[in-house]
């Protein structure tokens, strides 16, 4: 793969004007949160993303189109470089081009991600209600007709299996 300074330059420019970059927070289905840096461009043009892709080496991906509140607005497409690895490997690409604005704006967002994993580490555990730390178990349930699911503790679902269990057994010895 061979990238063109010039493409870069504009690359660089573009983002400068149209981008923005992020610190953010994402929700994860073990519990806890996962802090990510994104960079971020919106566009109504397509292919003025998929240039900026294309100067940077095929990193990151493009979305949309997302429909816009108003009706007299266009649809939006969204250019995302939203791995840690990703978004660093395209701000060392523009790093050269970029303005001093975007240059503090990533070194910020790339200390606060580093002091976040210093201070919380990787993954911080989900406590259940009685205080249990590890797994949580995902349960699919059928209540009034509706799929729902359960997120539960693993110890908990167990004490309540054996504790299901032995009603079970203690009813059948009762002969109900």
């Amino acid at each position: 793969m061979k990238l063109d300074r010039y493409e870069l330059a504009w690359a660089a420019g573009f983002y400068d004007g149209e981008g923005c970059t992020k610190l953010a927070s994402k929700k994860r289905s073990g519990g806890g949160t996962r802090e990510m840096v994104r960079m971020v461009i919106g566009q109504v043009r397509k292919d003025v993303l998929l240039r900026f892709k294309s100067a940077v080496g095929g990193l990151g991906k493009i979305y949309g189109p997302y429909e816009q509140a108003n009706e007299n607005w266009q649809a939006q497409w969204v250019y995302a470089a939203q791995s840690f690895e990703q978004a660093q490997a395209v701000f060392a690409l523009l790093w050269d081009y970029l303005s001093s604005e975007k240059r503090e704006q990533a070194e910020k967002c790339f200390m606060g991600i580093r002091k976040y994993h210093k201070e919380v580490g990787k993954w911080e555990p989900k406590k259940c209600f009685w205080g249990h730390i590890g797994r949580m178990v995902v349960r699919h349930n059928m209540l009034h007709g509706k799929r729902r699911i359960m997120r539960r503790c693993l110890e908990c679902d167990k004490l309540r299996m054996r504790k299901r269990r032995a009603a079970e057994r203690a009813m059948i010895a009762k002969g109900l």
